[in-house]
């Protein structure tokens, strides 16, 4: 993840990019969790229950489900 951010940086350079270098990361360390299949049922269940006092960010374990295949 930092070795792309990195590598993208250093090719293209500005601080007006930070939010490119931010989704550039976080594309790859969604990529490698569901490459390396780090995350089960039983992770996605905790997540869902530490969430249950905010009903408003349910929407996160459903995210989270589709974009991993859990």
């Amino acid at each position: 993840m930092g070795g792309s951010v990195l590598a993208l940086q250093f090719f293209f350079y500005s601080k007006y990019l930070l939010p490119v270098y931010i989704a550039v990361g976080s594309a790859v360390f969604v990529l490698s969790l569901r490459l390396l299949h780090a995350l089960d049922r039983e992770d996605i269940e905790l997540i869902s229950d530490f969430l249950k006092p905010y009903p408003r960010l349910g929407f996160v374990t459903r995210w989270f489900e589709k974009l991993l295949g859990v």
